[in-house]
């Protein structure tokens, strides 16, 4: 299916790049739609910081795993995250987890299977929303994740759905990992997840992030919506460089 788009809803530029605020664009959509490839490719062309808002429940997840938490334990986990969200900073859209930069640690199976349940827990939603409000900055904001429209930054000058099949986007994940998988050293004693459990896990995650009751992933009108399959993310890239220079060259 090729990629298409709805024209957004314009909205103004503040100030044309102001002091506090060089603007903001958001990309929200499903789980490993591209987002994250896309938002490095807007920042080198924008020099523009990146916000990894998912990277940021995948931190917390960890926290979780570390700690060993009940995520099930709604009351007792969301007390415990907010005696220990202060852990979680993030910097020029690095996350760091007790004063360490967080990596491959938090893309495993495990966190992958955790995440989706700790996302869900209405506490660790509320305290994350200061923490990626903070970071709107004079550079300008690349916001990616599944509410930044409708949440977090519904103040936006450019709001965009990044979308494409789940069989495509667990393709993507499934060479992502198999490419980390054949770097690491003889006897390393991990597992590599097939194609069929990585499209599983896609597809509850998927589940869970549109049925959660807390910020829900949805599509909304005026978002500028891009099926990224059978596109190249240089295509994908300049769609959304496109509507972002007509908004600045419209303010």
């Amino acid at each position: 299916m090729e990629t298409s788009a709805s024209t957004p809803t314009p909205t103004v530029v503040q100030d044309k790049q102001n002091e506090e605020n060089g603007g903001i664009i958001n990309l929200d959509g499903p789980s490993a739609s591209g987002k994250g490839a896309t938002s490095e490719g807007l920042a080198a062309e924008l020099g523009m910081i990146i916000l990894p808002s998912g990277d940021l429940y995948r931190t917390a997840s960890r926290m979780f795993a570390l700690d060993k938490i009940d995520h099930t334990d709604t009351i007792a986990a969301s007390d415990y995250f907010a005696q220990n969200v202060e852990r979680v900073k993030i910097r020029d859209g690095i996350i760091f987890l007790d004063g360490i930069c967080v990596g491959d640690e938090i893309r495993t199976e495990e966190i992958d299977e955790l995440v989706k349940h700790v996302s869900r827990i209405p506490m660790v939603r509320s305290c994350l929303l200061p923490i990626q409000r903070g970071q709107i900055n004079k550079k300008g904001l690349i916001a990616e994740g599944q509410d930044m429209t409708t949440v977090v930054f519904p103040e936006a000058d450019l709001k965009v759905y990044l979308d494409a099949p789940l069989a495509v986007r667990a393709s993507r994940r499934y060479k992502q990992r198999r490419k980390k998988f054949e770097k690491l050293p003889p006897g390393h004693g991990q597992k590599m997840q097939t194609f069929e459990e990585i499209y599983d896990g896609l597809a509850a995650r998927d589940k869970a992030d549109m049925e959660r009751k807390e910020s829900a992933l949805q599509q909304t009108p005026e978002m500028l919506y891009i099926n990224s399959h059978h596109k190249t993310l240089e295509q994908v890239v300049g769609e959304i460089l496109a509507a972002w220079r007509a908004l600045l060259v419209a303010a």
